[in-house]
């Protein structure tokens, strides 16, 4: 009958080592995922910068910015934006290395020279070079932000003293007033008059029948094509308007104008109403871009959710754009078009899904097929998330490994034995062999569910990026005056983000309830009465009382109880492995309480051994 101990303070010792390169190695596996999978960016960056495709065209690009942006959507204090050119033919978006701050970056050509309002002033682009000309108007003292050409000069619309519109333009670096116009005002709708049998644009606080909407911000597009000027107002989704050149108030005009106080119930001179060309209900535009054919309105009504095309003839007529095919829309569209050239373009995207792009070319009144679609950067998003689940992953096992393996090496040295009659106590590596065996049938189990009626998602990459992104927001609202609230309300978010939601979830709570306990009690019933699992048969080993006898199933009820305390909730094996190594016996801390060890199958039995004195 052999008698084995220990060496305590070496047990000590290996213990300190074997957590301690359990914890550092795995530590700096996860570092290092981490820093490859942010890149340099910080941690809740969703993607570099935020692209707004808006912008003018000139000869086949886009001028367009982009600015950086958090994860949450917000933008950074000061706003930076970046200028860039998108080719529209071949889809290469360009850096031009432009780089200007403010609140906003609108833009617009003028003698094939670039300008931009930032807010903080108007910058001049030539080559690559800019060059601040001028201050910015006041964002309160101007129409629209969006500056235009006019008579070749950069002008915009400010406000007068007496609520009317003025032209001003820029001049030698100076803001130079110009001539007084007329422009609807805002609180307005179009009527249909059936005396005239024509839409008047009519105030919503006449006896006609009112709108709903709210009188706000005028929208305004100013496009110089020619000797031509197409105006296009409108306040969405009330009205929207077109006229071809400005009304001054200086002139007289050919039909009274509805700001003159005779006529204030009438339409406005000269102006047209931008409504569908089939269908004269409450359809309304918020957008004009104009090629070499003249001015195009997208059109949006209560039952048109992906909005329809019109183009405007040079007889007045609005004709329908038709569209080549069926196409799932992204999110926005926008229009945008040179006006010396025959194509125009729709560019269908949305700022905050991931990146998407959809381009189609306008030819005459036809909608073409998108010609470059772009995945954006979702995919790019998800693989950093793979990067870190494979880092942590690796580094789960390295701990794994290095418990197991340290736990071996200590509890096999520091065993002496002082008996010639020599129990061959189970490895823990044969242990921990069995046990991977015996948690194969609860992953059959599991991949049965399928058969259970049970509808599993199918998310979408998309999908699964915007489950990760509120993911990595909400953890970057951690914080330490709050950490027991914050940390509550992570673990919450991560077993919504992690756990996928299934059609009906009480049929696969009960299954897997159900089939679960059934392998842990035929588990324990086969344990107590043969000291065998299916793992331990194979690998020769088996579980038996410190007296050599079968365990039974109420000690081998105990010790599968306490594998969650060993196992630390299947994390980490350090309890168990502490265990081990102060134990002569190699008896985890379920073995410890339920009086049991585990030996080879060629053991010599009874097995008597001594506890290690500390």
């Amino acid at each position: 009958m052999p008698t084995t101990d220990v060496r305590p303070i070496a047990a000590v010792v290996g213990i300190f080592v074997v957590v301690c390169l359990s914890l550092v190695l795995p530590f700096v596996i996860v570092a290092g995922a981490i820093a490859s999978a942010l890149s340099g960016k910080p941690f809740g960056f969703s993607a570099s910068e935020y692209v707004e495709y808006g912008g003018p065209t000139k000869d086949g690009e886009l001028w367009h910015v982009s600015a950086p942006q958090f994860a949450n959507m917000q933008f950074a204090t000061t706003e930076e934006f970046r200028l860039r050119r998108l080719d529209l033919t071949t889809g290469i978006d360009h850096d031009t290395g432009i780089v200007v701050r403010g609140p906003f970056c609108a833009r617009t050509f003028v003698k094939d020279v670039l300008f931009l309002n930032t807010g903080n002033g108007i910058y001049e682009v030539v080559d690559k070079a800019v060059k601040r000309v001028a201050v910015s108007p006041a964002m309160s003292a101007v129409l629209s932000q969006l500056p235009f050409a006019y008579d070749d000069q950069l002008t915009m619309v400010r406000f007068t003293d007496d609520g009317g519109y003025r032209l001003i333009h820029l001049i030698d670096g100076h803001w130079i007033d110009g001539r007084k116009v007329l422009f609807p005002t805002a609180g307005r709708f179009w009527y249909r008059d059936d005396e005239r049998d024509r839409l008047v644009l009519l105030p919503l606080t006449s006896k006609q029948p009112p709108s709903t909407s709210a009188p706000g911000q005028l929208q305004l597009s100013v496009v110089q094509q020619g000797q031509q000027t197409h105006i296009f107002v409108a306040e969405y989704p009330t009205f929207s308007a077109y006229r071809n050149g400005f009304e001054f108030a200086d002139e007289e005009a050919k039909e009274a104008s509805a700001m003159a106080p005779a006529n204030s119930v009438a339409e406005v001179s000269g102006w047209e109403p931008i409504q569908s060309a089939e269908s004269r209900d409450r359809y309304n535009s918020d957008q004009m871009a104009c090629d070499q054919s003249g001015p195009i309105f997208n059109m949006w009504g209560p039952s048109d959710e992906n909005g329809t095309y019109t183009r405007r003839t040079a007889e007045g007529d609005l004709k329908p754009i038709t569209a080549i095919g069926h196409y799932d829309r992204i999110g926005v569209d926008l229009l945008c078009a040179d006006p010396s050239k025959s194509d125009a373009y729709v560019i269908d995207y949305h700022p905050y899904k991931w990146g998407r792009i959809a381009i189609r070319r306008i030819q005459g009144n036809v909608i073409q097929p998108a010609h470059l679609i772009s995945p954006g950067f979702a995919n790019e998003y998800l693989s950093r998330w793979k990067r870190l689940l494979r880092g942590f992953i690796l580094a789960w096992l390295v701990h794994l490994a290095i418990i197991v393996g340290g736990t071996a090496w200590f509890s096999h040295n520091l065993v002496q034995v002082t008996s010639t009659d020599v129990i061959r106590f189970a490895s823990i590596w044969e242990r921990s062999l069995a046990l991977s065996i015996d948690l194969l049938p609860v992953i059959l189990v599991l991949s049965l569910t399928r058969f259970t009626g049970v509808s599993w998602p199918h998310p979408t990459t998309e999908e699964v990026c915007n489950r990760l992104l509120d993911y990595e927001q909400h953890l970057s609202g951690v914080n330490v005056p709050m950490l027991r609230s914050s940390l509550k309300e992570a673990w919450e978010q991560s077993a919504k983000t992690f756990f996928p939601v299934v059609t009906d979830e009480w049929t696969l709570f009960l299954f897997v309830l159900i089939s679960t306990t059934l392998l842990l009690f035929t588990r324990i019933i086969l344990e107590g009465r043969y000291g065998l699992t299916p793992g331990k048969w194979l690998l020769g080993i088996r579980t038996v009382s410190s007296t050599g006898r079968p365990c039974g199933i109420a000690r081998s009820l105990l010790r599968t109880i306490l594998y969650w305390i060993d196992l630390m909730c299947m994390i980490t094996p350090i309890p168990a492995a502490i265990s081990i190594i102060l134990s002569p016996s190699q008896q985890r801390l379920g073995d410890r309480l339920a009086d049991t060890v585990v030996v080879s199958h060629r053991s010599v039995i009874p097995v008597v051994t001594t506890r290690p004195h500390l």
